[in-house]
C-alpha cells in the first residue's frame, strides 16, 4: 500500500513538472524569438514523461 502511495506521489509531481514544462512552451510560442531547439526539448522532454506515467499505470494494472 505505501509503495502505491509513494508512486502516485512520484507521479503527481511529475505531471507537476509537465506542466511546468508546457508553460514554458507556451511563453516561447507567445514570445516569436523563442530558440526552437530548446522549445523541441521541452515537447521531447514532455513526452518523454507522458510515456513513462503511461507505461508505470500500465504495469500496475497486472
Amino acid at each position: 500500500m505505501l509503495n502505491k502511495k509513494s508512486a502516485e506521489g512520484q507521479r503527481q509531481q511529475q505531471l507537476r513538472q509537465m506542466e511546468e514544462k508546457i508553460e514554458l512552451m507556451r511563453s516561447f510560442s507567445s514570445s516569436q524569438s523563442g530558440d526552437m531547439s530548446e522549445y523541441k526539448k521541452l515537447a521531447l522532454d514532455i513526452s518523454d514523461s507522458a510515456s513513462r506515467i503511461v507505461d508505470e499505470l500500465e504495469s500496475e494494472k497486472f
